[in-house]
């Protein structure tokens, strides 16, 4: 009952929306949920939402790369489309890029010793 009133169920687009990104579904069809949950745009409502319940609560160390992804798919949608993006998304986006991967450590290295 109360992740039914966290999420406010009665709204269908937002639970697809939160959904689709949860089961990492392609950037493309949660931004599609997006603008039908903003009745054809992106709005700042929508951006809060996405926050609060997707991009906040994605853990970085398996979902880094699909966030990464997906937050520069939607800042660019928002940014085409005339509207304004949230300094969070843009913070998260810009952590997430300088943030460096762990060295590979399946490559063995080899000494040849003459």
């Amino acid at each position: 009952m109360a992740a039914e009133q966290e999420l406010n169920i009665s709204v269908i687009s937002r639970l697809h929306m939160v959904s689709a990104f949860r089961a990492l579904e392609p950037p493309d069809v949660v931004i599609s949920y997006a603008r039908e949950f903003g009745g054809g745009s992106i709005t700042e409502t929508v951006q809060s939402c996405i926050w609060q319940h997707c991009i906040s609560k994605a853990d970085l160390k398996w979902q880094g790369p699909y966030v990464k992804r997906f937050l520069k798919k939607l800042i660019t949608e928002i940014e085409s489309s005339g509207g304004l993006v949230l300094d969070e998304m843009y913070e998260h986006y810009a952590l997430i890029r300088s943030v460096k991967k762990a060295p590979r450590i399946s490559s063995p290295r080899y000494c040849v010793f003459l």
